[in-house]
């Protein structure tokens, strides 16, 4: 009897330089692209830049080959500080489970590794996804050695990406082998709970609001500073927040004035709504870091440094006289394990085009229908077919300076009468 034949395997390199979901879209597009042209996936654990610059699976190794009198409770501790957001997430623990069996050094006789981008479908002349396979197919052959006819095929990415993964996402809406990356998060959560900062018996809304080193910071003088460096004048003052051109550019007030404009159609009890935000801290820093090549008064310099302590306390205040939320102000990894989970559990995300971090992370770990996602826009609405093919039917773009709140009310409204009535049904006595 014939000898089954070895697979070729793939594998995905994530960046170190990227957030975590950016790094889940690699993933996410380059599984569905490696399982389309019938290879075995083999796991490279993913590590988050908030872990250490070295490997985490090497410190792992070598935390583990530590002699006495290094202790099992020493060695727990250790391991504890190295806790990264993917073991939050139980995505390397599932992967690392599913690879056990495979023989990483045996199987991986040769190598042939891929560096996709959009100008990487230019060079080629690559305008559909069957000329995408077609031409991995052909190079990997090409590079097979003949006394090591089963490579292990890299893909990383390397460039802009929007044409590339929108390629792959319409072609390939959802995985090909049904994996739910929202399963093996409550499969963590099975095995290491995690306390909910919902109000379980109201509507959950989730608010986020990025700032850091793409914030605007208002000096005591009430200039106006943008540190993006995609902004026109960055680094530089502004009379008005208004004469700073960039439709990426949120200020607090523009998520507080949404979210007042909204609930004021819902009785006050509706909601239970949480504000995540990294705040300020970083914008600071990056002030600093860049001082030399801002245009900004010494004197106004000296009062920012002065306000520095209290910013975000001033800053975010507003936020608090809206009933029945809470504020999650700053960087740490419980805030930023605590948002994950508001995610995954909530009944509408506010987002903006400021950044991307939730409607990535929704679209990978929430379904279809729930939560209702809102990503305001200023002036130029915009296109996530990168994230998912269908976005336009995903996500609801509201224009923030003037936003039609109608459409929306009726689909949150549509939704509680639905869950009125779901409820109304499983109640005993109900036929």
């Amino acid at each position: 009897m014939a000898n089954k034949p070895e697979p070729t395997y793939f594998t995905i390199i994530p960046a170190d330089h990227v957030g975590f979901t950016d790094q889940l879209m690699r993933f996410s597009a380059f599984y569905k692209l490696g399982l389309s042209l019938g290879y075995t996936y083999l796991h490279t654990p993913f590590n988050s830049p908030r872990s250490n610059n070295l490997s985490r699976a090497k410190l792992l190794e070598w935390i583990d080959r530590l002699p006495p009198p290094l202790s099992p409770v020493r060695k727990f501790m250790i391991r504890r500080l190295l806790h990264d957001v993917y073991d939050f997430l139980g995505f390397n623990e599932h992967f690392e489970r599913a690879m056990q069996g495979i023989d990483r050094v045996n199987k991986a006789h040769s190598v042939v590794d891929f560096r996709f981008s959009d100008p990487f479908l230019e060079a080629n002349d690559i305008v559909s996804f069957e000329e995408l396979q077609n031409l991995i197919k052909i190079h990997v052959a090409k590079e097979t050695a003949i006394d090591a006819p089963n490579p292990t095929v890299r893909f990383r990415l390397t460039g802009k990406r929007t044409n590339l993964f929108t390629l792959i996402h319409r072609a390939i809406p959802e995985y090909q082998d049904k994996l739910s990356l929202r399963e093996l998060y409550l499969e963590a959560r099975r095995r290491n709970p995690w306390v909910s900062a919902f109000d379980n018996d109201k509507v959950k809304v989730l608010v986020h609001i990025r700032q850091g080193d793409i914030a605007v910071l208002e000096t005591p003088a009430k200039t106006f500073i943008p540190l993006d460096v995609r902004t026109p004048g960055w680094l530089s003052e502004h009379n008005k927040f208004e004469d700073i051109k960039s439709n990426l550019v949120f200020q607090v007030a523009d998520y507080y004035d949404f979210v007042q404009g909204l609930t004021s159609h819902f009785d006050e009890k509706t909601f239970n709504i949480l504000f995540f935000s990294d705040g300020y801290r970083r914008a600071f820093d990056w002030l600093e870091s860049n001082i030399d090549k801002s245009q900004i008064s010494a004197e106004n310099i000296r009062d920012l440094r002065k306000d520095r302590a209290s910013y975000d306390e001033k800053r975010f205040r507003i936020l608090r006289e809206i009933k029945n939320s809470r504020c999650f102000i700053g960087e740490t990894q419980s805030k930023l394990y605590a948002l994950i989970d508001a995610t995954i559990n909530a009944d509408i995300i506010i987002t903006s085009t400021q950044q991307r971090m939730l409607a990535k992370l929704a679209t990978f770990y929430c379904d279809d229908e729930s939560p209702i996602i809102i990503i305001l826009y200023k002036n130029q609405p915009p296109s996530y077919k990168d994230i998912r093919c269908d976005d336009e039917e995903r996500f609801i773009y509201v224009d923030a300076h003037h936003p039609n709140f109608g459409p929306v009310v009726d689909i949150i409204r549509a939704r509680l009468a639905a869950r009125l009535h779901d409820s109304t049904r499983s109640a005993p006595g109900s036929s």
